[in-house]
């Protein structure tokens, strides 16, 4: 990566551990300013004190994705520390047994489950879209980053709820890259695989990528 000195971007579910994590510890050495944002405000700031202990900028909040008030609070919590907003990585899933376990197939899962699922990886995503879109037009361009999963391209037998929202991304990336693109903002989507977690299973909800099973 080159070019990124000095810019301004959000990690919204940055854990040590993570992908989120890494790639705000990336960005940040690659001179980006790091918000890295997550449920619970003590591992965001595990990852903020790796980025300061090597000479980056970064801050760390605490936010809810299925809140929309919190995401839009942290988006202005960073434009207002920072400067503005260049770019915004949504990578949060809830991988905790308590919900992707009880996820199981259409005619099984509890509609508690299906709802925080969406509310989380699909619904939560928008928020973040909703909130940093018009400011990265406004400042001319930039770039939303969506995590989806290889699952999305498999069929299965379990987990529906985490399949579907998942599903949902391509949809959401491809509106927000059509109606951003004619402004100079991108947005695209990955699909990792599995990814093993530094530090093993983590029980908090919506970790991104703290088990080995499901991928995100």
């Amino acid at each position: 990566m080159r070019g990124l000195r000095n810019k301004i971007a959000i990690v919204a579910g940055a854990a040590p551990g993570n992908i989120g994590g890494a790639t705000a510890v990336r960005l940040a050495q690659e001179g980006m300013k790091v918000t890295a944002a997550d449920l619970n405000e003590a591992a965001a700031r595990a990852v903020v004190d790796q980025i300061k202990s090597a000479g980056g900028h970064a801050m760390a909040r605490a936010f809810d994705i299925t809140d929309e008030a919190s995401f839009a609070q942290l988006v202005d919590s960073t434009v207002k520390e920072f400067g503005g907003l260049d770019g915004l990585f949504n990578v949060a899933a809830d991988l905790s047994p308590q919900n992707i376990g009880r996820d199981t197939d259409v005619i099984t899962v509890p509609l508690d489950v299906w709802q925080h699922t969406i509310d989380v990886t699909l619904t939560g995503y928008m928020y973040g879209v909703r909130h940093s879109l018009p400011l990265l037009i406004k400042r001319g361009g930039g770039v939303i980053v969506n995590t989806t999963s290889s699952e999305v391209w498999m069929g299965e037998t379990a987990r529906v709820a985490y399949q579907t929202a998942k599903s949902g991304l391509v949809g959401l990336t491809r509106h927000t890259a059509t109606l951003g693109g004619r402004h100079g903002v991108r947005c695209n989507l990955v699909a990792p695989a599995a990814a093993r977690s530094a530090g093993g299973p983590s029980r908090r909800w919506w970790h991104s990528c703290s088990q080995m099973t499901p991928p995100t």
